[in-house]
């Protein structure tokens, strides 16, 4: 009875008995078989998939940006959207099911898009003139609202399907829907505070490598 249990917790359940029963029986073994097996081959096949997205998202940035250093702080937003998941479903007491997962990799294209807003934003300031502490400024004023419009109308598109609002709840479709939904809501408020303090030391990096390469470059010359 799903209402009750799922396989996921059922299979907890016996591995934490699982070693009481081999100290007891050493000989014993065990072998999970069933949806189990069936969901572990699913989830190795999800990690194959969301590898290549991984790879297909950070060729399309790459070829943005020309750069490798933005793509990567793009591509850090990732965590931020996975974080969030994993608190909904904590919160929620809900098993992070393959279906879960789904959501998750269909997050991940989704979540890096505020990221790209605002990224592209700072280079067009600092193309403009701005220094890099005040193009990151401007772009965290500037971008706000639409980065927040853009993830209500998402996340009031998609919630409805996870919690049955006007409608029956699909049991094969809330997971989905529930990592989306506030994968999308609270990852995009992270991204807004974190992006901004990402570039910043980003760049106070940068400038530090410049100072040391102009350094090692002047000694050179002298000598």
């Amino acid at each position: 009875d799903t209402k009750i249990t799922n396989a996921t917790k059922i299979v907890k359940k016996v591995q934490a008995a699982e070693q009481d029963l081999l100290v007891n029986y050493p000989n014993l073994k065990l072998y999970y078989g069933g949806e189990n097996e069936d969901t572990a081959e699913s989830m190795q096949s999800l990690l194959k998939v969301f590898s290549f997205a991984i790879l297909g998202i950070s060729i399309i940035l790459l070829m943005l940006f020309k750069n490798i250093y933005q793509p990567l702080i793009v591509m850090s937003t990732i965590p931020l959207g996975v974080i969030s998941v994993i608190w909904t479903f904590t919160i929620h007491d809900m098993p992070l099911s393959f279906l879960g997962s789904i959501g998750v990799v269909a997050l991940a294209g989704v979540i890096v898009n505020n990221a790209i807003v605002f990224v592209d934003f700072v280079n067009h300031s600092r193309s403009d003139g701005e220094s890099n502490r005040e193009s990151i400024k401007t772009a965290a004023s500037r971008r706000f609202r639409p980065i927040f419009l853009t993830t209500i109308t998402t996340v009031a598109g998609i919630l409805p399907t996870a919690y049955g609002l006007g409608g029956g709840i699909d049991p094969f479709v809330v997971p989905i829907a529930m990592a989306l939904g506030w994968g999308v809501c609270f990852g995009s408020f992270l991204t807004l505070i974190v992006l901004p303090a990402i570039m910043g030391v980003a760049d106070d990096i940068g400038g530090i490598r410049k100072a040391i390469f102009h350094r090692h470059k002047a000694v050179s010359s002298n000598d």
